[in-house]
């Protein structure tokens, strides 16, 4: 059984107290309600994106995790829907940073049992927050004409322009993507993890294109692709990756790729320009 402490109880104390405590004490894990007397912790310069990384590879060190981030996220609330669902995916993106697995949210309004709570909005928010389930794309071409010879006119048009700007303003590298959920543009309402994901589920559909035309396999180079998801959107990559012949990722150290390399897996570490295989 391990044994950790909420910093509900120190509120006042800095990020260094909080870890030479746990460690001095034995704890194996902090939860997080607030930090330094402030309770917001993913508007934090402590938890800022450039940070979490340093303190990922410390508590590793010092064989403490991060089991929980606790919010103030009141989901039971029709009225503050928006704000509650604006919390719980910064606090889902910061808890994909620290590569922590749960956070807490509050589904009631008092902590003991009552019978104020409306079940159906909380259900409503949880299936807002949670996933990418009923997602649709738009194609939306940079070119509207759909005849060869009106596409070589508009192009024979702007050449000039376009020559003298140094930028071609029409063609595929101009074609849009355009995610919905229920007729309405889901990109802005996303969380970060859930973009980054949609993004890369694009990559797997071409990489299956590709070979589909072409029956080769890809050679596939991500450069650092997971960083943003959580543990579970991960997996949910990692399970629908297309065959292929070769793939390269690119991880910032304490990447915990153990959880998921294969047994042929390569690892090589990059130190001072150097590459050393582990």
């Amino acid at each position: 059984m391990k044994y950790g402490f909420s910093t509900i109880g120190c509120p006042g104390w800095l990020w260094n107290e909080v870890v030479s405590t746990a460690k001095d004490l034995g704890y194996d894990g902090i939860e997080l309600r607030g930090l330094a007397n402030k309770t917001y912790l993913p508007s934090t310069r402590t938890f800022s994106l450039e940070n979490c990384h340093p303190i990922r590879l410390r508590l590793e060190e010092l064989g403490l995790e991060i089991p929980c981030l606790s919010t103030s996220a009141f989901i039971y609330d029709k009225t503050q829907q928006e704000k509650a669902q604006a919390e719980m995916r910064d606090y889902i993106n910061l808890a994909a940073l620290l590569d922590t697995p749960f956070i807490r949210v509050l589904a009631d309004k008092e902590a003991r049992p009552g019978g104020d709570c409306d079940e159906e909005v909380v259900l409503e928010n949880l299936r807002e927050i949670s996933g990418i389930a009923g997602i649709g794309v738009k194609y939306l071409p940079s070119w509207k004409e759909e005849k060869i010879e009106d596409i070589i006119t508009l192009l024979s048009e702007r050449r000039e322009a376009d020559a003298a700007l140094g930028v071609s303003f029409s063609g595929p590298h101009r074609d849009r993507y355009l995610f919905t959920r229920e007729g309405d543009e889901f990109s802005g309402k996303a969380s970060t993890g859930q973009r980054r994901l949609l993004a890369l589920l694009l990559r797997v559909a071409q990489t299956r294109v590709f070979s589909e035309k072409t029956g080769k396999k890809p050679v596939l180079l991500l450069d650092d692709v997971l960083l943003e998801l959580d543990g579970e959107k991960r997996q949910k990559f990692l399970s629908v990756m297309p065959e292929y012949e070769q793939a390269f990722y690119t991880f910032l150290p304490g990447e915990p790729y153990e959880k998921y390399r294969k047994a042929d897996t390569i690892v090589y570490y990059m130190n001072s320009g150097q590459a050393a295989k582990k």
